[in-house]
């Protein structure tokens, strides 16, 4: 794969750098290979039209066969990178399904939690905000492999809204606070999840 990528766009290099690489490479090893091959260190073909076009395609190749060369070599690292950003971004997609499934069922979570909150007594507020403080801190990390607007909108919550204010039994505390910002919790969840399908 990387061959035939690298066989691409040589010919624009060539023009370009011939004067660099073939000019002087065709100096300086085309008398030895002819010599080597033909017995020869002379172009003699009878034709200086001829010698001056092999000397000129001898130079052409050789500056081809550079660029061919550091192509090759610098497309598999290119190649690597590439893939490895797109693996990246899909498992960033896969991960991101995953904490909206995940979001939706702390949500369903959150629903029976709340219930239990607004009917507990004083004694049991202590276990019920651990729960609840647990349960906020798993929806966080959701949030914010979901989205990092969705994680800022949950936490610090900058108002309730007055119909998520919740009357509860217990009133100890922050109790109905927290109750209360589950609720608003729970909201911006729906709110937001609903928008992005």
């Amino acid at each position: 794969m990387c061959a035939g990528h690298a066989v691409v766009g040589n010919s624009a290099f060539d023009k370009d750098w011939q004067w660099a690489f073939g000019n002087p490479m065709s100096a300086m090893l085309g008398p030895g290979v002819l010599a080597f091959v033909f017995g020869t260190a002379d172009i003699i073909t009878g034709s200086t039209i001829a010698n001056a076009f092999l000397a000129a395609f001898f130079a052409f190749v050789v500056t081809w066969l550079v660029a061919f060369l550091v192509r090759l070599f610098s497309l598999p690292a290119e190649y690597y990178y590439t893939e490895k950003e797109r693996a990246d971004r899909l498992e960033s997609i896969d991960a991101r399904q995953q904490a909206q499934t995940h979001l939706w069922a702390l949500r369903e979570e959150g629903f029976s939690l709340r219930t239990k909150g607004r009917r507990i007594e004083e004694a049991e507020v202590p276990n019920w905000t651990k729960t609840f403080e647990n349960w906020r801190g798993v929806v966080l990390q959701n949030a914010a492999v979901y989205s990092t607007d969705l994680r800022h909108s949950l936490d610090p919550l900058d108002k309730i809204e007055p119909y998520n204010v919740e009357a509860v039994r217990a009133k100890i505390g922050n109790h109905e606070l927290n109750v209360s910002g589950m609720s608003e919790i729970l909201d911006r969840i729906r709110k937001f999840l609903m928008s992005d399908i």
